[in-house]
Order: structure tokens, then sequence, then C-alpha cells
């Protein structure tokens, strides 16, 4: 997906050219009607491809529950449906699944809409305790950082972020991760307030907002919506990147304590050998006689094994396997859907039978010869002072993993917020991309299930941070850095 490159004329324009760009997209998109035996094909294979292939079916959501759901979707479909009604649908069911792989994708030609139309609330923002704070907004606009959005077109926010939030998934129980999401992601068109509203309440022809200033003052203001291209501007200010090494930094903070922050695992886009990025750090950590390392993933999701793998090789003379045991799948075969479904590698799901063993309860554990992640050598120029990670709700997956186990195995001490993901270890690995052919919306199905090296992980959970931390509304607006100062603290202690 790429922004569209349509400019929104600035207020300062002429009321007339302002109400011209407003008029031109009074209609919307004009949501594709499905005939009932469209409607019914497209929820059987969605229905099909998430109790056959998905490996986290039943985890954290009865079998029961999903069959109802299921059941009423089919009645919905029975009548028919547009598009835009069966995205909604798809993606509430796969919410309840609570599986952060697992999302539904839109179609096309909403995607195409949306990166070409103006339709994007004018700023960016921060959520705190429930309420929605500015954080960037437009140029011209008489928003500023900090003020508080109370409602918008006529809706209290608490509303629109409760009703949004039913859409949003997460890994097991950690549902106060999901503003991590609302606020921005890269799995959406934006933040998740944006890429639910046309389909919660219609396409947007203007912002009506409701302002508390950072004064306290109660303003009103009727701002035109904006296009992808400017919304993407303001959150990530045009330069975001998702290749590992270039969201790597290395700061000595104050000659014997230095911090290590990734952004990101991603490392198959544009791939390096990690230990080309790393060597050159630990290198220096030991140079300065470095013997307190904060190693911050506060904006790491996860990516590839290879990098956390590698990065434990240089903070432990004893690395041990991140897997406990070999991971599990619920199906050896992708039978009559496979027409409908596009993979990395489709061999992955033709192995011999051989390679499985039937575990019950619906599930295979697979063991395939010389897959074996080859065992992780200790560096010689290895790190071996104390250890703080700092951790947020912005954690899952791969990062999720990687605390988990410096937590437990390594003694590092985590400091920082509660993590998304799966301590005990997430529903993830292959990805199907199940595309149903009427409504063009493609559902993404995690196919395997994996168990993380850790004895005491919390079911359902993430990872509890040894040191909680929760920055405030008052520490993000005066830019304090609450959770790095808490981990630099612990040198003395």
């Amino acid at each position: 997906m790429r922004p569209g490159d349509m400019i929104r004329p600035m207020q300062f324009l002429v009321p007339l050219l302002s109400t011209l760009v407003l008029a031109t997209h009074t209609l919307g998109y004009e949501a594709r009607a499905l005939a009932p035996d469209q409607a019914a094909e497209d929820v059987r294979i969605f229905r099909a491809s998430i109790e056959r292939l998905h490996a986290g079916y039943g985890r954290y959501t009865s079998a029961e529950a999903m069959d109802a759901m299921f059941d009423d979707l089919e009645r919905e479909a029975a009548d028919g449906m547009t598009d835009m009604e069966l995205y909604r649908r798809t993606s509430l069911i796969l919410s309840r699944m609570r599986c952060d792989h697992t999302k539904a994708e839109l179609p096309q030609a909403i995607i195409d809409y949306r990166n070409e139309t103006p339709t994007y609330l004018p700023f960016t923002f921060k959520l705190f305790a429930g309420r929605m704070h500015v954080a960037n907004a437009a140029e011209g606009s008489p928003l500023e950082r900090g003020d508080e959005i109370v409602s918008i077109n006529g809706k209290p926010t608490g509303r629109v972020l409760a009703d949004v939030q039913r859409y949003v998934s997460v890994d097991g129980f950690t549902d106060s991760t999901a503003r991590v999401e609302m606020e921005y992601s890269s799995e959406y068109l934006g933040d998740a307030v944006d890429h639910f509203w046309p389909f919660l309440y219609g396409w947007p022809t203007e912002w009506t907002l409701e302002v508390r200033t950072t004064a306290g003052d109660m303003e009103t203001h009727t701002l035109a919506p904006i296009t992808y291209g400017e919304y993407r501007v303001l959150a990530t200010g045009g330069r975001r990147s998702f290749n590992f090494p270039e969201t790597v930094t290395f700061d000595v903070i104050d000659g014997e304590t230095a911090s290590l922050s990734i952004g990101t695992f991603v490392n198959y886009r544009q791939p390096v050998a990690p230990a080309t990025v790393f060597d050159p750090i630990f290198d220096q950590i030991a140079k300065n006689d470095i013997d307190h390392l904060i190693l911050d993933l506060r904006n790491c999701g996860g990516g590839s094994d290879d990098v956390p793998a590698t990065l434990t090789a240089y903070l432990t003379d004893s690395p041990v396997p991140v897997g406990k045991r070999p991971p599990w799948v619920r199906a050896k075969r992708l039978g009559d859907l496979e027409p409908f479904v596009r993979t990395w590698d489709k061999a992955a799901m033709n192995l011999p039978e051989e390679f499985f063993r039937d575990v019950g309860n619906g599930y295979f554990e697979v063991n395939v010869p010389g897959q074996a992640a080859a065992p992780v050598e200790a560096k010689t120029n290895r790190f071996d002072g104390r250890l703080t990670v700092l951790s947020s709700a912005a954690n899952a997956s791969g990062a999720t993993i990687l605390i988990a186990l410096l937590q437990e195995r390594y003694g590092a001490t985590v400091v920082g917020q509660p993590t998304g993901g799966s301590a005990e270890g997430p529903t993830a690995g292959i990805m199907l991309f199940v595309d149903l052919p009427h409504s063009d919306v493609t559902v993404r199905v995690p196919v395997i299930r994996s168990w993380v090296n850790v004895d005491h992980p919390e079911p359902g959970m993430g990872v509890t941070p040894d040191i909680v931390v929760e920055p405030t509304f008052d520490d993000w607006l005066a830019g304090t850095d609450t959770v790095l100062n808490a981990a630099i603290a612990l040198h003395d202690k």
C-alpha cells in the first residue's frame, strides 16, 4: 500500500475552493453489493480457513463462542451484504480470537479510495487514561500539541475509542496494549480510529471537533479531512524505517551506563548479518568499560528470528534455544481451500505425514528433519555487566519473546510497561493469506503455535516488568523520559 500524493488545500485558501474540495467527497466510497450466493461463499471460505487452518483456534476464545459468531454471520450473508459490511464483520470476529497476527485486509478498491481521497483526521494523537490528546496537527490547524479531543462529529471521544477498540486484535488478554494500534499501526491505513471510522459511522466529509485546550478552555473547530499521504507525514515525519539496521542506535550515557536501542527485528526486506551491526557496538561497550547496558526495545514489535538470536550471543555466555519444544499446527494440508490461499511457500503445507505427531485436541506437533535452529554460540566480546531492558505496550511477537527470555533466563531487569504478545509462545510462523473471491477481503491466518523456553509465563499475557513505569500525559507533554530515567537510576542501586 502506498499513500496517494493529493495535497489538501490549506485552510488559508479561499473559502470557495475549500467548499468545492469538500463537496467532491460528499458521497464517499460506494460500497459494493454482494449477492446472497456471493456473500455466502465468502463467509464459507472465511469460516473454513479459521476453523481448519488457524493454529490458535479455540486458544483464548472457545470453539463454541466462535461457532455462534460464524452462525450469525452466515445468517446475515444469506440476505447479501456489501464489501464494507463483510470487512467490518470479518474484522470483529477475528478480533475476538485474541491473536494479534490475525487480521482482515481491506479490499483493494477501498485501499485505492483511501489513498486518493481526503478522509483522515487532521491530527495524530496519543492516548492517556482513555483520553485523546493531539500529538501533531496539520499545517494551519488551530489544534496544538496536548489539546484534548472531547468529541468527534458529535460523538464523545470515549465512546468512539470503545467502539473502535472492539475491532483491534491483541494477543491473549493484553487488552491494555490495544491503544498502541489505536494511535498508529502499519497494520492499518493509519491509526485504528481513522481506519475503522467509515465502517462504523460512514465516510466523513468534515471533522467537527470539540476541544479542551491545555489551558482548560473549550473550543469547537470544523476542519477538512486530509489525505493519507498528509497523515503519514504527521505520523512518521515521512521517514519511518521498518528495516533492522536503520533503527539501531547506541549512546554512552554517563561513562559507565550505555543505551542500545533497536526499533525493529525486521531483517527480510534488506537482510544483513546481524553480527555486522552488533559487533562494533559491543566492541565499543568493552572498550569503554560499560558495566550497565540499557537495551531499549520500547518501539520494537518483532520481526525476524535471526536478530534476537544473534543478540543473545552478546548478552550471555550460555545462550539457550528460543523454543521449548517443537511447534504445533492444526492443519497438515490446505485441501479445498488451496485455490484461495497465498503464502510464502505452499510446500510447507504439504510436508510428509511422518513429520507430524498427533498430540490431541486437534493439534499436530511438527518435526522437520534438519530444520532445528542451530545452537547460538556466545561471542568473545559479549557483555557481562548489568542488563536492563526497557519494555512497552508496543512490544509483541518476537520482541516479547526476547524480553521474556532475558528476564527469566538471563537475569535482566525489565523496566517500563507490560508488553503485548505472548510470553508462552505466539500463534504466528507461516502466514496464510486467504482471499475471499467476491468481496476482495483478505484474511491473514497464522498456522504455527510456538512454545517459548521460559518456565513461568503468565497465561494469555506478555511480560510484566520488574519495575512498572507508566508515562503520564504530563511526562509526554514535557518530553520527560521517565522510563529511561528509572533505568539509569538502577546503576547506583
